[in-house]
């Protein structure tokens, strides 16, 4: 495991596992920060990533655009995992507002985040 300023990162079965740290606002700086950080864990490897969102508090608009965009690079699918109910809604119109680059689905647990991600390896 790599841990870095914002964030946890590991392998598990083929799958990137990606934990936020907590954070009050993801912004844009710093969501260049986590991308960079995640292509040097990665070096240059491509994989699906299960995102675990908990810990971020909210997010600009700025910084959800880039990661549905530019900071998806090397990435094959994403499964964010988040069980707050009020995250749920919002996720749910990331996805249909951003519109990501990437197969990217809105998971309450683990395991069916890597379920979906499996066949993505």
């Amino acid at each position: 495991m790599k841990e870095t300023t914002y964030s946890k990162i590991w392998m598990a079965d083929g799958i990137l596992i990606f934990v936020y740290k907590p954070l009050p606002v993801l912004d844009y700086s710093t969501a260049k920060i986590v991308v960079n950080e995640r292509l040097h864990y990665q070096q240059d490897v491509s994989y699906p990533v299960l995102c675990d969102l908990q810990g971020i508090k909210d997010a600009d608009k700025s910084a959800r655009d880039y990661l549905a965009n530019e900071g998806s690079f090397l990435l094959k699918a994403v499964a964010m995992v988040d069980t707050r109910a009020i995250m749920e809604a919002l996720l749910r119109v990331y996805i249909h507002r951003s519109k990501p680059l990437i197969p990217t689905q809105l998971f309450e647990n683990q395991y069916e985040a890597m379920h979906f991600l499996k066949s993505y390896r």
